[in-house]
């Protein structure tokens, strides 16, 4: 019979070609007939994500750190998956654990910062933008997401000096036009916005954030029509995007489009139900 490592060489190369349901399974026979193997595991745990089978990859990424707690890579996508999954604090412990293991992992910095943010905590959100970046010195989703902290925690005038840095450096950068026009809007000035977010979806058309932005600046003007139609952009690239849908039901409800609203509404709650 085929040994362990035959069918973890076989998960290998199903993995080469995009063969993620036959490399999962080969990777699972690996994991059979070795069971305390924390590498076959791992593969095996990629492979289930890979193929969608996400309550089973989360399954086995734990029993990798059961068996190897300091796995890195393990910690790293079992934290993004939780994430995903809205298991955002479990995911932060984790996320920590890898940041101690490893302090000049620089993705690992920004998306424990991330979670932070999400949750409201600035300052510690900060401060692992600022370790990403000590990190890695050019990262551009550290300096973008620092940035954003940076308004958020009231130095706008200090935020707008670091994002035209970034124009400057990076003037195709979507994101960064992005970054600015959130400042601009949540300042005032929306007529400046509205150019800042639709440069970024120029260069950036799968930009859902940006999307959602260019309708809030329409609908805080008044522009119902033009909101709507931007939020079902927004929907084309992500047609299962909670904040959208319910943008969308809620300009369609205010025009007086009773139905459409309901439709959209509708499906917010078979997405994310109460």
């Amino acid at each position: 019979d085929p040994t362990s490592d035959c069918w973890f060489n076989l998960g290998a190369a199903y993995q080469r070609v995009e063969e993620w349901d036959r490399a999962a399974e080969a990777f699972k026979k690996a994991a059979t007939l070795s069971p305390d193997d924390p590498d076959a595991l791992y593969q095996l745990a990629a492979g289930l994500g890979k193929s969608g089978r996400h309550a089973e990859e989360i399954e086995v990424y734990r029993r990798v750190l059961a068996l190897a707690p300091s796995h890195a890579d393990a910690l790293h996508n079992l934290s993004l998956e939780l994430e995903r999954r809205g298991d955002s604090e479990e995911a932060a412990g984790l996320l920590g654990r890898l940041v101690e293991l490893e302090p000049s992992n620089a993705e690992a910095h920004l998306a424990l910062g991330l979670i932070h943010e999400r949750a409201g905590r600035l300052e510690p959100a900060r401060k692992q933008y600022e370790a990403a970046l000590d990190a890695r010195p050019e990262y551009t989703e550290a300096m973008l997401a620092l940035g954003l902290v940076y308004h958020r925690q009231g130095e706008t005038e200090r935020a707008m000096g670091w994002y035209r840095k970034l124009l400057t450096e990076q003037p195709e950068n979507a994101r960064v036009h992005y970054g600015v026009g959130l400042i601009q809007q949540e300042t005032g000035a929306l007529e400046e916005a509205r150019v800042s977010f639709d440069r970024a979806t120029s260069l950036q058309p799968d930009l859902v954030d940006a999307w959602l932005s260019l309708g809030q600046v329409e609908e805080a003007t008044g522009a119902y029509t033009r909101a709507a139609g931007f939020y079902e952009q927004g929907l084309e690239y992500a047609d299962e995007d909670p904040r959208l849908l319910y943008a969308l039901g809620h300009v369609l409800f205010t025009k007086g489009d009773w139905f459409g609203a309901k439709g959209y509404f509708q499906r917010l709650d078979r997405i994310k139900p109460n």
